[in-house]
């Protein structure tokens, strides 16, 4: 019986190639939800809402292209100042609720306030398909 035998180099060489594949399309699998909500929440905090567009369910994504997103994000009156994954709670293996806090401004709806500044625990839900954690807006939302 004849073996094949693949030289070290070949294999690491495939092995890099494959690898540089993975990171020119974005694809990363198995990254865990509070990681993604996190990268999610950085995206939105740097105004790359395009970016965090990626980060929705499909669902939510087939809704409408990621311009339209963003110029919705860019329209809202709220500013967000800083976001933090406080912890992540996941009822099932493909759904998880992740706890984040939230940093912002609002308008005022008082005369010569300007900006109110506040901070808040916003739970977000999370699902994994084909190996990947998305977002699910409260529009969409999930029952469970």
């Amino acid at each position: 019986m004849t073996r094949f035998r693949c030289p070290r180099r070949i294999a690491l060489s495939l092995a890099a190639l494959l690898l540089a594949g993975c990171a020119a399309t974005g694809a990363r699998q198995d990254v865990p939800a509070e990681v993604r909500a996190q990268e999610r929440w950085d995206a939105l905090l740097a105004g790359d809402f395009v970016k965090a567009w990626g980060y929705l369910s499909p669902g939510a994504r087939s809704r409408g292209s990621a311009e339209a997103y963003a110029a919705q994000m860019k329209a809202r009156p709220v500013r967000w100042k800083s976001a933090e994954v406080l912890g992540v709670e996941c009822p099932e293996p493909e759904l998880c609720k992740v706890t984040v806090k939230v940093g912002f401004t609002a308008p005022a709806n008082m005369p010569r306030v300007g900006k109110l500044a506040a901070s808040s625990a916003v739970i977000e839900k999370w699902i994994r398909l084909d190996g990947q954690w998305y977002y699910v807006p409260r529009e969409i939302g999930l029952s469970r």
